[in-house]
């Protein structure tokens, strides 16, 4: 995920290929982002264990990336 936020214009490498699940992951949390709704109803501990657990990786890669893009200006 690191290396599709680095450049946003970049279609997803062939990993992502491969790995189909991980993308549609990364497609369901860019969606949660934009619209600022869960998946799942209910509260953040109500949602699937596969999708919290995904999020809070996806999170913290957007952190480091801001982070570090912060760091070189």
């Amino acid at each position: 995920m690191f290396l599709c936020l680095k450049d946003p214009t970049a279609p997803p490498s062939n990993r992502l290929a491969r790995s189909p699940h991980i993308a549609e992951m990364i497609d369901l949390y860019s969606q949660v982002r934009n619209l600022g709704a869960l998946p799942d109803g209910g509260a953040l501990l109500d949602q699937r264990a596969d999708y919290y657990a995904y999020f809070r990786i996806f999170g913290g890669v957007e952190a480091e990336v801001r982070f570090r893009q912060t760091q070189q200006r």
